[in-house]
């Protein structure tokens, strides 16, 4: 390409000889100019991505790590409330730390999907401008940048699940089946690599420059599929999200589900051990409290409440009617009655001083009775009668139509859960898709660059097919919680090890080419 340039660079001088100067910049000059100004942009286009990727794998890290903090603090604060408090502070504790951990997550994914969608178009620009020798020192940043930032995403989500695990929120069973899954799709996808690999025209460069545009004209359709199923997962996301905090029983948020409401006042303002849960199960990886009645304590409030009005009405009592005599407070208004009616009488008849000081003392003294006694024992058994009442109705939202409403809500919760990781797999699997098809494109560069042993490329697929089947034997021995923290602690370790590796690796790439582009 030098001697290309000069040559023309020469022929120009030549031409221009017995001529008058012209300023201009020759045709040539001026595209090669473009050319490279246009690498350059596309390139910092292209760097902008990535780095906006490894901001969002950071601040995803410190979402959880900030959910974590929030979790513990709600984790001390609930162990110095009452017994049944506590119950209810952690159990609220425990489902906000699910929900937000899922959140920085599922934000994440959706940012990264963008991320990559601008880098890939970015890709596409630089390739269109480059020349050989450009296009294949890409080839090998793109290929370890692409490595380092699938890495980011494993390490995201094993983290994620970890502190699920921790928390209780992922039990043993559902992570040794979401692990073994993943390196099932590891094999899988290592084994059509090893296949396509030991396919390849080791010396036929022109088949494969071919192989290469061809894995282009792949690429372009997945990276536009992309931002659809990004779209669908996002909307899943947020549709799940909304309808599960609808079904939470916890202050701070209303429900539109009578039920939950009636969870929230039971718990809180007559007793949690009214209300017992189990799992309902959405999918094998995420379940919600499903609410139901204690009846024996249900029996027991209720007639304690009952208690209560029987009680209160006695206070309160009944005037004299005909021969049956006045009682509970209504003894003391009929007697402080007579006292006033019979100080009145004597004051009529003899209005002295002390006639009318008794008169307005007895008067004084039925007004506070009947401000006081009388109208505290009036309100004592309405409060009384108004609990009970309240109480029967919170009980019976457990049954009827607000039942069935109930119960629709959480088969609707299940069915966008459904939804929600369906839309998760599909995006995963174009991303699967992509890596796959750049896996081999990568290699393809590297072997015309010179800078990657075939060989050597086939090994390293056998070695982590070996790897992710020799992992699904280890995970057989995961059968607790304390093993599955162990097993995910040690994944977390491996993969920032390989990260920080990487990451050296992508840094020199990323020189070589600056160098180039100088």
């Amino acid at each position: 390409m030098r001697k290309k340039i000069m040559l023309v660079a020469a022929l120009a001088g030549i031409l221009s000889l017995g001529a008058c100067v012209d300023d201009k910049e020759s045709a040539s000059v001026e595209a090669i100019r473009n050319a490279k100004a246009k690498q350059l942009e596309a390139l910092a286009t292209k760097y902008n991505a990535e780095a906006e990727a490894a901001l969002i794998y950071a601040n995803a890290d410190k979402a959880i790590k900030e959910a974590e903090a929030a979790y513990k603090r709600a984790e001390a604060e609930a162990m110095q409330a009452e017994a049944d408090q506590q119950k209810l502070l952690l159990d609220k504790a425990k489902e906000m730390y699910a929900l937000e951990i899922e959140a920085a997550k599922a934000e994440a994914q959706a940012a990264i999907a963008k991320a990559k969608k601008e880098a890939q178009e970015a890709e596409q620009a630089l390739l269109d401008a480059a020349d050989e020798r450009i296009a294949e020192l890409y080839n090998v940043y793109a290929r370890e940048a692409g490595i380092l930032s699938d890495l980011n995403r494993q390490l995201l989500n094993e983290k994620t699940t970890l502190k699920g695990l921790q928390a209780d929120l992922v039990q043993a069973e559902a992570y040794v089946k979401q692990q073994t899954i993943i390196h099932n799709n590891t094999i899988a996808q290592k084994t059509a690599l090893l296949d396509a690999l030991k396919a390849l025209p080791a010396n036929d460069r022109a088949e494969l420059e071919a192989k290469i545009e061809g894995y282009n004209a792949e690429l372009k359709p997945l990276y536009a599929e992309v931002a659809v199923k990004n779209d669908a997962y996002t909307k899943a996301n947020d549709a799940y999200s909304d309808a599960r905090e609808d079904l939470l029983p916890y202050y701070g948020s209303t429900s539109s589900v009578k039920l939950i409401e009636a969870v929230k006042t039971l718990r809180n303002d007559y007793s949690y051990s009214l209300i017992t849960y189990v799992d309902y199960d959405l999918t094998d990886n995420k379940s919600i409290d499903q609410y139901s009645l204690v009846q024996n304590r249900v029996t027991s409030i209720k007639n304690s409440l009952t208690s209560n009005t029987v009680y209160y009405k006695e206070i309160l009592g009944a005037a004299t009617v005909g021969t049956t005599p006045a009682t509970g407070v209504y003894v003391g208004l009929e007697a402080r009655q007579d006292a006033y009616k019979a100080a009145l009488d004597t004051y009529n008849a003899d209005k002295t001083e002390g006639n009318r000081y008794a008169m307005e003392a007895a008067k004084a003294e039925l007004e506070r009775y009947q401000a006081n006694e009388l109208a505290n024992a009036k309100q004592d058994l309405e409060d009384a009668n108004a609990r009970l009442a309240e109480f029967n109705a919170l009980v019976a939202t457990f049954t009827g139509a607000d039942l069935t409403a109930y119960n629709t809500a959480l088969a609707d919760l299940k069915k966008l859960a459904e939804a929600y990781e369906a839309a998760e797999d599909a995006l995963n699997e174009v991303y699967n898709k992509i890596s796959d098809i750049n896996d081999l494109k990568n290699s393809v560069s590297g072997i015309l660059a010179g800078t990657t042993d075939l060989p050597k490329e086939i090994a390293t697929a056998e070695l982590a097919i070996a790897t992710a089947e020799q992992a699904i034997a280890n995970l057989r021995s995961v059968s607790d919680k304390e093993t599955a923290i162990a097993y995910a602690e040690e994944e977390i370790a491996i993969l920032e090890a390989k990260i920080a590796a990487k990451k050296i690796i992508v840094a020199k790439a990323k020189a070589a080419l600056d160098a180039a582009l100088k």
